[in-house]
């Protein structure tokens, strides 16, 4: 065989080559073809061998990697510190070469040098002693010459030639053309007799003590070798042989080396870039000791002139313009213009053109021919048809009478075989018939039946469909389905989420216009948990998608706006609010001890655990219970233990107290877990100064202390009242402060009209802090408690429901009584309160307007600063060291990270980043960029239909020509279809004439020509989003409680309930179903009757069930028909949610006995004056305790000896009779006044119920 490969010779290799007339240097150089004939021992004499028995080429190859590392910041101020570590002040070329081989990682002793100067510096060899060396030049000057220490190589061209290396020897002293050689460093001859073929000396540039450098892969800096001055090289396992090398470009004036990197910029390990060896064999040969013989000629040979073929003739200048190169060329062209299967597949298609009838064979034939079974064989009749490819297909019998054996066909295709008797099985099968015209059979397969598919197969209504629709189709199922690989929650969902954040400005015009979308002004920086990245990247691919062809302008007016919604003044490196992706639709919030981590709950049995710092998701856990309502969880001081509460049961009437191991990786392992009957644990609190206990607040019965250690099933209270399940803990006293929310009257509230101070070094005495008083009432709360404690200050809020609009509360926590100050929100659905104590401000959330106000404690207003949050935020928490808010989204499912504390920015902690009427202006952009998209896609649709209207090239493939189905019954030929899958050729010019008798055609091709070069004007583009001064149809949180409703079985039982209601009382009926709604549900208590056990009941039924709930119905009486027995529902609109034991009833039914209202019996009424509240030590077991009694109004609570309320006497009983009467006639006024205003407003109602159905119909989804 050849050996060939490229040599590089110089002027000290070939001295002919040099260029005398230059005075001396000379830079011209030649690549030399090198071949050599080679012998490869294949085996012995006699045994197999081929051309093909190559030595092989070692693999893998060796591989090396090269670069310049990033030195470390230096201090000296007189050197510039380059961006890379190459610090010589010169270009060079590094050249890396193996000088002792071997396969790295297996063998040892493989070895590497390396020149600066690509090996340039090299000299003949004139003459040696045992210890000098004569060269003829020592080099102009120290850089380009030979010195003292240096390392250099003694070779010649038959070492060269031979790929072996050289020897390397040191240099001791330079003597001017005499190298004085260092004893002992050589590693073979230095005689230059050794060295017959032009001897000469190389130099090395590695200043080490050994003669060559290991090659190996350290385990520190990444594998990486130092050369020299910062540049570095990595050696990849592979073999490595003696002379492959290495070029490495190293720059000045970047400090790096010139080296392929991939899209990480990291390295690229590169094969040798030299030398390549070539081989080729050329025969095959034996030698037997005295003969030699060729077994094998394996040379590809150039034929002589005589055996020349039409594709070894060049054709010159190409004659007829065709890009014809060889005269084979012109001939397989020609040949294809004269193909008349070119013509058969693009003019006329493929299918029957006539005749090839099949058909049952006939008695007279079966006699003429002898058939062993006739009735298995079928007629085939001449006739003519193209295939898919265009070759015609000719049956052309004599007699006409293609016999077609179709039994035995379907054994020989293997579709079915034949029985005992030797007869076919009862199927049916399709006859085709191919190219050559051999016949086959196919299984009949029932989808192929010529159903709507197979109808419009090849029409253009089927390629319109599949070319214009399909893709934008599936396009929008890749956006809105999620993979499996998708992970907690991926990007599909937050596709989704993103979408709702922009949209719902096209639902609430208001507060959708300054929902929060996160983004970055340099979209290149965007990350994909961005809601600007996520839009832009779908806007992006539809555009893409949308295209139009044939209007390349389409989108020159449409483009994706920039993402500009900070305020002009913001320092750079301010902190900026984020968007945190979710799901679950949560409805509560807890921040980690480690404030870095969040973990929500709230709806359903799931607990999602969320890393604030990294932005993301990290897990869900499953509440230990099966089917619970997770309603919060708390944690340890050190954050490694984790307590939830849960509902359970069909009432959701039982909590499960569970405890879990939190591992540093985040995963939480159940425990413990406890239930406790008849308890409705809502809130959970833990003070550092108690570490063992967490307090619980139970709606209706007050606060409980569990031990997560020891927990027990039924825990006695430290205090009982009639609590609402808002609970806040702070620092004071000796052990702590608990604040809980109460209600003085309602037996099982959702909304508190007091809040009620436990010290927790003395839990005997409670204090009370009243609300604010309209009418001589206390006004109510139900969205949140808070407490805000610093070095400074101290103070307790709640929110209240004024009649006018929301308000912030504040007292004096050293002071129970009245509150030092009240402080106007606004309007609000529902709001919700924070406080960071490292900016000393309140944070508080606005449900349905989407956005976050700042308060200072002591201030009589808010600041005037708003932060867009997005929709529904339902909980808010401190994070970070208090350097920001984290607040819970509930209909986006997300979190909001807003900024608390700018540090030694200039901002003000209530100052937001965002510039709202920008961000009003983004989104405002966006869905107009949207708009016009949707525009485009009439226009994409229309010219996609006319690009449809251009005949394309026919594909044969996976098509046949049928020509009939066939059926067997009991061994014979049963029926023949010949129409089924028979396809027929329609020749064109005969549609076309026949058609010409009314001139369809011209006028169809003008009409096409009209409308396909036309530009649609842009409809979609003068549409706007609605004003943000148009009313929002949907409020959050009334969508909010109407979901907690139907969970609760309760919305479904109002409908039902107050059906008769709303009918009877119209517009008045529906808004106090609006206004029922407006408050989330209370659930059932033990065994207290809800209003599904009562409304739309028989009274009898409701008699006795009260009857055996201990309550009592002391009346029943018949609702008045027409609409004027307003005060039966304002009745039930304010009986109590519960009928508890002990309560009495009054009912009101229709005419056919149905219950449909109820209320609360005279005297029933709770009284002012004193409350029973019992208390007990933390950590003490003591019996379920009885019903409390409601906390007096503007008093402390106080214990009765006998734990019963004083008695009070008729005449009080009578006066406050006659209080509630009067109150009730107010009220009822009160109510036509509603009535009349709910006359204009009840379309308004009536939209905001069905948008409130469609919302609970998508959550439920």
């Amino acid at each position: 065989y050849l050996d060939v490969w490229q040599r590089h010779v110089t002027a000290v290799e070939d001295p002919a080559i040099r260029e005398v007339a230059l005075g001396g240097p000379d830079t011209c150089t030649r690549e030399k073809t090198v071949w050599q004939l080679k012998l490869h021992r294949t085996g012995d004499v006699g045994s197999p061998a081929s051309c093909a028995d190559l030595p092989a080429e070692p693999s893998p190859r060796g591989r090396l990697a090269a670069r310049a590392k990033q030195p470390p910041t230096g201090t000296n101020p007189c050197i510039i510190e380059p961006g890379k570590s190459y610090r010589r002040l010169e270009n060079q070329l590094y050249r890396v070469e193996i000088h002792g081989g071997g396969r790295l990682g297996v063998d040892a002793g493989i070895t590497f040098k390396f020149s600066r100067d690509n090996g340039a510096v090299v000299t003949r060899w004139l003459g040696s002693t045992a210890s000098t060396l004569t060269v003829a030049s020592a080099g102009r000057d120290a850089a380009l010459g030979f010195a003292a220490g240096q390392w250099i190589e003694l070779i010649d061209d038959e070492r060269e030639l031979s790929g072996a290396a050289g020897t390397l020897v040191q240099i001791e002293a330079v003597e001017g053309t005499t190298l004085r050689l260092r004893p002992g460093t050589a590693t073979g001859s230095t005689d230059i007799a050794d060295f017959r073929g032009n001897p000469r000396v190389r130099r090395w540039d590695h200043a080490t003590p050994t003669a060559a450098l290991a090659v190996e892969r350290p385990a520190s800096n990444e594998g990486y070798l130092l050369l020299e001055d910062g540049v570095e090289v990595r050696f990849e396992d592979g073999v490595y042989e003696p002379g492959d090398y290495w070029l490495i470009p190293a720059r000045t004036i970047t400090a790096d080396v010139e080296w392929a990197r991939d899209l990480d910029g990291l390295p690229i390990a590169a094969p040798r870039h030299g030398v390549a060896h070539r081989r080729v064999a050329l025969g095959v040969v034996e030698w037997s000791g005295a003969e030699l013989r060729v077994l094998s000629d394996c040379r590809d040979q150039f034929p002589p002139l005589t055996d020349i073929c039409a594709a070894d003739v060049r054709l010159e200048d190409d004659p007829c313009g065709r890009g014809w190169k060889t005269v084979q060329d012109a001939v397989e062209a020609l040949c294809q213009e004269t193909d008349l299967e070119f013509h058969n597949q693009h003019l006329h298609g493929f299918g029957v053109v006539c005749g090839l009838q099949v058909q049952c064979l006939t008695e007279e034939i079966a006699r003429r021919r002898e058939l062993p079974r006739p009735r298995e064989v079928v007629l085939l009749r001449n006739g003519y048809a193209i295939h898919p490819t265009g070759v015609d297909i000719l049956v052309r019998d004599e007699a006409n009478e293609t016999l077609v054996p179709l039994g035995d066909l379907i054994v020989s295709e293997g579709i079915a075989q034949r029985n005992e008797s030797g007869d076919v099985p009862d199927l049916s099968v399709s006859l085709w018939i191919d190219r050559d015209g051999s016949l086959h059979v196919e299984p009949y397969a029932a989808d192929k039946q010529p159903l709507l598919d197979e109808l419009l197969d090849g029409t253009l209504l089927r390629d319109i469909y599949d070319h214009c629709i399909v893709r934008v189709v599936d396009f929008l199922k890749e956006q809105v389905t999620p993979q499996p690989d998708e992970g907690l929650v991926g990007p599909t969902a937050k596709r989704l989420i993103t979408f709702l954040n922009l949209l719902w400005q096209l639902v609430n015009p208001q507060s959708g216009s300054h929902v929060y979308l996160s983004g970055e002004p340099d979209p290149e920086t965007e990350g994909p948990n961005k809601e600007d990245h996520i839009l832009r990247s779908f806007f992006r691919g539809l555009k893409g998608l949308l295209q139009s062809e044939t209007f390349c302008a389409m989108f020159d007016d449409t483009g994706f706006p920039a993402y500009d919604v900070y305020r002009d003044d913001l320092p750079a490196g301010t902190p900026r609010p984020s968007t945190i992706f979710g799901k679950g639709f949560h409805r509560r919030l807890r921040v980690h001890p480690d404030e870095r981590h969040g973990f929500t709950c709230g709806n359903g049995g799931a607990i999602h655990i969320y890393d604030l710092a990294g932005e993301k998701m990290l897990s869900a856990v499953d509440f230990p219970v099966a089917g619970a309502e997770v309603q919060d969880v708390a944690f340890n001081a050190s954050g490694t233990q984790l307590y939830a509460i849960a509902w359970i049961g069909d009432a959701k009437a039982d909590t499960v107290f569970a405890v879990g191991d939190i591992a540093p990786d985040f995963t939480v392992s159940w425990t413990l877990n406890q239930v406790h009957c008849d308890l409705k644990l809502v809130t959970l609190a833990t003070l550092p100064r108690v570490p063992n206990i967490v307090y619980a607040a139970a709606r209706g019965s007050g606060v409980y202390p569990f031990e997560p250690s020891a927990l027990v099933p039924n825990p006695a209270p430290i205090a009982t009242f009639l609590a609402t399940g808002h609970l806040v803990a702070a620092e004071g006293g000796r052990r702590g402060v608990l604040y809980a929310g109460a209600h003085t009257e309602d037996m099982n509230p959702v909304a508190y009209n007091l809040v009620v101070g436990i010290d927790l070094a003395n839990t005997d005495q409670l204090r009370t802090f009243s609300m604010p008083h309209e009418n001589d009432e206390p006004v109510e709360g139900q969205d949140d408690i808070a407490i805000a404690t610093s070095r400074e200050l101290q103070e307790l809020y709640a929110i209240a429901d004024a009649p006018y609009g929301k308000q912030l509360v504040a007292w004096d926590p050293r002071e129970p009584g009245a509150p030092v100050r009240t402080v106007p929100l606004g309007p609000s659905s529902a709001s919700h309160l924070a406080f960071s104590p490292l900016s000393g401000h309140v944070f508080v959330t606005y449900e349905d307007t989407c956005l976050g106000r700042e308060y200072f404690p002591g201030e009589r207003e808010l600041k005037r600063g708003e932060h867009p949050l997005q929709i529904g935020p339902v909980s808010v928490a401190v994070g970070d060291g208090g350097r920001r808010f984290y607040v819970l989204n509930w209909m986006s499912n997300t979190i909001t990270a807003v900024p608390a504390y700018y540090g030694s920015s200039p901002l003000s902690p209530w100052e937001s980043t965002i510039d709202i009427a920008k961000l009003k202006a983004y989104r405002t952009a966006v869905i107009l960029a949207f708009l016009k998209v949707i525009g485009k896609f009439l226009q994409y649709l229309k010219d996609c239909v006319c690009e449809q209207l251009l005949i394309r090239c026919p594909d044969p493939a996976g098509k046949k020509v049928y020509l009939a189905d066939i059926s067997f019954k009991e061994g014979k030929v049963y029926q023949i279809c010949n129409f089924h899958r028979r396809r027929y050729v329609h020749t064109f010019p005969t549609v076309e004439y026949w058609m010409s008798a009314v001139p369809v055609l011209p006028l169809l091709k003008k009409a096409v020509e009209t409308v396909c070069c036309s530009v649609i004007t842009g409809f979609f583009d003068s549409l706007e989003p609605p004003s943000d001064t148009e009313r929002d149809a949907v409020s959050t949180t009334k969508a909010r409680y109407t979901v907690a409703h139907v969970k609760d079985a309760n919305v479904l039982s109002l409908l039902r309930g107050q059906l008769s209601q709303i009918t009877g009382a119209g517009a008045l009926g529906r808004a106090l179903l609006d206004l029922q709604v407006s408050r989330p549900p209370a659930g059932q208590t033990g065994k207290a009757m809800s209003s599904t056990d009562i409304v739309n009941r028989p009274v009898e039924e409701v008699s006795r069930l009260a009857a055996s709930r201990n309550a009592t119905v002391t009346s029943v009486s018949t609702a008045k028909r027409g609409g004027h027995d307003a005060l039966s529902v304002f009745r039930t609109a304010v009986a109590p949610a519960r009928v508890r034991p002990g309560d009495a009833i009054e009912l009101i039914t229709d005419s056919d006995g149905q219950v449909i209202a109820y209320s609360r019996a005279s005297g029933q009424r709770s009284e002012p004056g004193p409350s029973n509240v019992r208390t007990a030590p933390p950590g003490t077991v003591a019996a379920t305790p009885a019903t409390p009694e409601p906390v007096g109004r503007g008093t402390a609570p106080v214990v009765s000896s006998t734990g019963v309320a004083p008695a009070v006497d008729l005449d009080e009983a009578l006066s406050a009779r006659d209080a509630e009467i009067a109150q009730l006639r107010s009220d009822l006024s009160e109510l036509r006044r509603l009535h009349e205003r709910s006359l204009g407003e009840a379309a308004d109602v009536r939209r905001q119920l069905e948008a409130l159905s469609a919302t609970v119909a998508r959550m439920n989804r």
